[in-house]
């Protein structure tokens, strides 16, 4: 059983590659400019 507190936590652990992966996207998209 997973408490609220339990999933934030997840969720934000999963969330911290997709929040890299969007930043180095950020930055090949300037780079392309």
């Amino acid at each position: 059983d997973f408490t609220g507190g339990s999933i934030l936590e997840i969720e934000y652990i999963e969330e911290r590659p997709s929040n890299q992966e969007i930043k180095e996207t950020i930055s090949n998209f300037r780079v392309s400019f």
